[in-house]
């Protein structure tokens, strides 16, 4: 496992080659992170300060040293990846105080993540003081990312209404892929002496399953010694599967219907009905009735996103031939997984985790799996 800094160039500066243990964690929804800890001389503290870049080999994604800290002669030290850095730009589209949410409108989800990064740590109107947010430009235009591009973006599942509350990028851009399913990422596509380019990049991973016939199936299981040490987990406690919400603060000539989400596929009824009411009490300001349906459904959906049937097959991923990471899978692919009970299973990957310590190195992934 090779782990190396960079400097703000992102050129490759010092390898740390001597390190207690190693934890670099990528994820689908952008939220990566890493541990890394080394003994506490001089050298390696001068080598690793608060902000500094690092890469390890194999991964695509830069992160950023966030904290220190020292204790019986060890320097612990954890970072982030650099989509979740965007923590440290915000989101604001209007200079009126009252309204503390933007009606994104008119793009795939895919699309409109790209477009808050686009318009918030990129360049565009809200940053050039086009359109007043009640900051002064000059202060906004240096919210610029430098070098930050944005990429490919997904545009599956048809063009969505989001309300975006004001505040932090990242926050933002997580609740929306954890709503709708979609991945994220910041990767470093060059560096050379005098220039540089990082890309955002939403995504949605490939279907390896084998109810489609265009990619190669991948499958996890006892029988092929891919799975082990499997433990099964279900449970409908928590579950629900038609959820409305309410406005109680909404102005009475705005309000029309309930917001409402129900899972896809056969209307539930009867004991497999479901169903839960929530209230949206902090409102932003200036809505008619067709924005206040589409805060009301998207909330809806989201409380949704967090009421799923509980299914977890947790156990120990062995990449044997034929099923390797980078090679046959990749970060967001559907795959399939049979545990316990015998029963094939749809599964994201979610996770790749690069370890190592004194009893070696690892590397695996982590599914979750699919309702």
């Amino acid at each position: 496992m090779r782990i190396f800094t960079l400097d703000r160039g992102f050129i490759e500066k010092d390898e740390i080659d001597l390190f207690e243990s190693a934890l670099w964690t990528e994820r689908y929804r952008g939220d990566g992170d890493f541990e890394l800890s080394v003994e506490a001389n001089e050298a390696l503290m001068n080598k690793l300060p608060r902000g500094q870049l690092l890469m390890c080999d194999g991964s695509a994604e830069p992160m950023i040293l966030e904290t220190r800290d020292i204790k019986d002669d060890i320097l612990k030290t954890t970072g982030i990846t650099l989509t979740q850095w965007l923590n440290n730009r915000t989101i604001r589209t209007t200079a009126d105080h009252k309204i503390k949410e933007w009606l994104l409108t008119g793009y795939p989800v895919g699309e409109a993540m790209m477009q808050i990064v686009q318009q918030m740590c990129i360049g565009g109107p809200y940053l050039s003081g086009g359109t007043p947010i009640g900051i002064p430009s000059g202060e906004t235009t240096l919210w610029s990312v430098p070098g930050l591009v944005a990429g490919a973006f997904d545009t599956a599942g048809g063009v969505k209404d989001l309300s975006v509350p004001f505040g932090p990028v990242f926050d933002a851009l997580k609740t929306i892929a954890e709503t709708y399913d979609v991945g994220q990422k910041i990767t470093l596509d060059f560096a050379f002496e005098d220039e540089y380019q990082i890309t955002y990049i939403s995504y949605r991973g490939a279907d390896r399953t084998s109810a489609q016939t265009i990619n190669p199936t991948v499958r996890f299981s006892k029988e092929m010694d891919s799975f082990s040490n499997i433990h099964d987990l279900e449970s409908l406690a928590d579950h629900r599967n038609s959820v409305y919400l309410f406005a109680p603060n909404a102005a009475p000539a705005i309000v029309t219907n309930a917001g409402h989400a129900v899972t896809a596929g056969p209307t539930p009824t009867g004991f497999d009905l479901k169903v839960e009411q929530a209230f949206l009490d902090d409102l932003p300001t200036g809505l008619d009735a067709t924005s206040l349906m589409t805060l009301l459904n998207q909330k809806a959906l989201t409380e949704l996103q967090n009421r799923k049937v509980v299914q977890l097959v947790d156990g120990e991923i062995t990449q044997v031939l034929g099923v390797q990471y980078g090679v046959n899978f990749f970060m967001g692919d559907i795959v399939e997984v049979e545990g316990n009970t015998g029963i094939r299973q749809n599964a994201r990957v979610t996770e790749y985790i690069r370890s190592q310590d004194s009893a070696g190195e690892r590397s695996y992934p982590t599914l979750s799996m699919i309702e």
